[in-house]
């Protein structure tokens, strides 16, 4: 909201040109300066003042008045900001739904329980607002207070309200989390890959649901569904011609899971090792590179096979913690004179 008050202060005041800035400028721009220094009486005056000249879009007109309820309220005037907010929200102009939503807040700071019914009907009525995700977090938060079942109640009475807007994804999204929290596995893995499914990539929620259900799928003792899933997941990943990537954070830790799957769950240590260097080869600026490397040659079976992984993992990571043991491992590696490794190699890495 800053933002759009500065270039709207900046666009009013260039319309009026080089003669005397409108009432509405000259006001708003005071007003900023007023509640930047922390005067917020006088701010919310100046906002008021703003809102009150006619010759202002009633567009405008209803911003300067939602911020001077805004700072009202900073000022200690409670009563004062609800009116100005309650009025804004009858008019349904395009700010009755920030008005309602900070109307709900008001109540709720106040100590006013209503104010948690209020906070729904603004979801309700406005599921598609940039305030509606920060208004539904608010009051999930408030419900896991009392525990995944009462949170798993709310969401599942939100859940047919929000059906078709932006909400939709988040509110599945959560239910599955709170059946994982009340060790609902079975449940919570079904959810989590229905999620997956009805939100597919490259919505905001799906490497994040196939990479819970693949904790959940190994927790019931089925390692190969966790990699399948995992596997489903990482199916999705897309490469980039310009800087930058499109790896999702959940990506690498994906790919670096389905090695360790191989090696620890079902035991098979060539399908492990090609999984690690699978990490490293698309995932070759993770900080997990050197463990893929030194796992991946732990894992192989001919020395040179093994020194030449090793002579890669010194190559590529000169300070890791994995230097001094790939050394004593390979007489023919010789450390980085910059390295910043540790001198000795570490027992605990040698198991």
């Amino acid at each position: 909201m800053k933002h759009h008050r500065g270039v709207l202060t900046l666009a009013l005041l260039l319309a009026c040109g080089p003669g005397k800035p409108s009432v509405f400028a000259a006001s708003y721009a005071a007003a900023e300066r007023a509640e930047s220094a922390g005067r917020y009486e006088e701010a919310a005056q100046a906002y008021a003042a703003a809102a009150a000249d006619v010759g202002a879009p009633p567009r405008e007109q209803d911003h300067a008045r939602l911020l001077s309820a805004l700072v009202s309220a900073k000022a200690g005037d409670r009563a004062g900001a609800a009116t100005l907010l309650r009025a804004l929200a009858a008019g349904k102009g395009e700010y009755a739904g920030p008005a309602e939503y900070h109307l709900a807040v008001l109540s709720i700071d106040s100590g006013d329980p209503s104010g948690w019914e209020a906070l729904d009907r603004f979801l309700h009525g406005y599921p598609n607002t940039g305030l509606a995700l920060v208004a539904f977090r608010r009051r999930l938060r408030h419900e896991d207070e009392g525990g995944p079942p009462q949170a798993l109640v709310y969401l599942r009475a939100l859940e047919p309200t929000v059906v078709g807007s932006e909400l939709e994804e988040y509110v599945a999204y959560f239910i599955a989390e709170r059946l994982a929290d009340a060790g609902q596995t079975p449940e919570a893995l079904a959810a989590f890959e229905a999620v997956a499914t009805r939100f597919p990539y490259p919505k905001a929620h799906f490497d994040d649901a196939l990479y819970r259900a693949s904790e959940l799928a190994e927790a019931l003792g089925k390692p190969e569904d966790a990699i399948a899933l995992l596997v489903r997941m990482l199916a999705e990943r897309e490469s980039s011609s310009l800087p930058g990537t499109y790896n999702r954070p959940r990506f690498p830790d994906g790919a670096f899971r389905i090695a360790v799957l191989w090696r620890d769950k079902l035991h098979d240590s060539e399908k492990a090792r090609e999984a690690f260097l699978r990490f490293t080869d698309d995932y070759p600026d993770s900080i997990k590179v050197d463990d893929a490397l030194w796992e991946a040659a732990k894992l192989t079976e001919h020395d040179a096979a093994r020194c030449a992984l090793l002579a890669k993992l010194v190559r590529a990571a000169p300070d890791s913690r994995y230097v001094p043991c790939a050394i004593t491992r390979c007489k023919d590696l010789t450390r980085p004179a910059s390295s910043r490794a540790p001198n000795e190699c570490h027992g605990y890495l040698e198991k």
